[in-house]
């Protein structure tokens, strides 16, 4: 297992699952649907103002961030 290949101490072959588990839980906490990514080390969510504004509250960690993103014209939340 010391060679098996991963990202943020999760298996390559399980990330697509904990993607769907990340998205499902924050779509709870956001109160509406959200597309979620991981992109180089972040999880990000897209949504509206109000539900990436509803997770940054949840998290309170300077990790945790809330933006709107003028290149993808939409709210982002972020957690690295």
């Amino acid at each position: 297992m010391a060679n098996e290949k991963t990202i943020m101490n999760i298996p390559l072959d399980e990330l697509p699952h904990f993607l769907k588990r990340a998205q499902k839980d924050w779509e709870l906490i956001a109160g509406e649907t959200l597309d979620v990514e991981y992109v180089k080390g972040t999880l990000y969510g897209y949504g509206s103002e109000l539900a990436c504004l509803r997770l940054e509250h949840k998290y309170r960690n300077p990790k945790a961030r809330a933006f709107y993103s003028k290149n993808l014209n939409t709210w982002t939340f972020a957690l690295d």
